[in-house]
């Protein structure tokens, strides 16, 4: 698909539940599935369980979401999150970049339970690419940073 064909799609930030898929099928066009990295959550969790429910897939990497929020062809953020906290709900790496973007291009975001994720992943950090070193140094934790999850508060959410 190219990029002017890609209009009023659902993004999907972090892993899916079978339940949320079931309610994209029912109303979704198209749904954005951005790498999610570390684990590449998005294409070896995400992809696959739309993609076996008969919806209309579109990967991209992480950064290309930004460029489709500009572009306008994001009308709806689904956000899932692993558990609920006092100061809101704690997500995958990355959460709040898409929230922020939904919030800054006035998309809304629904946040929803994620699912169990079965992919794992080789990749830990930005030092590698599918099990294959990026960075040619064998200790590169002085300038890599490691992701951890993020709390996303209410008001980054509405």
């Amino acid at each position: 698909m190219e990029l002017k064909d890609i209009k009023d799609a659902t993004l999907v930030w972090g892993a899916l539940s079978a339940e949320t898929v079931k309610l994209l099928k029912k109303t979704a066009r198209a749904v954005v599935v951005p790498e999610i990295r570390p684990a590449l959550v998005g294409l070896y969790h995400n992809a696959p369980l739309l993609r076996k429910a008969d919806i209309e897939v579109v990967c991209c990497c992480d950064n290309v979401v930004g460029l489709l929020f500009y572009k306008g062809k994001i009308s709806k953020t689904v956000l899932c999150y692993k558990r609920q906290v006092a100061a809101g709900v704690v997500a995958r790496a990355g959460s709040l970049y898409a929230a922020l973007l939904s919030k800054l291009h006035k998309v809304p975001v629904e946040a929803v339970l994620e699912g169990n994720v079965d992919c794992q992943g080789v990749d830990k950090d930005v030092s590698t690419l599918g099990g294959r070193r990026l960075i040619g140094e064998d200790d590169c934790t002085r300038f890599v940073i490691k992701p951890d999850d993020e709390v996303l508060g209410e008001e980054v959410l509405r």
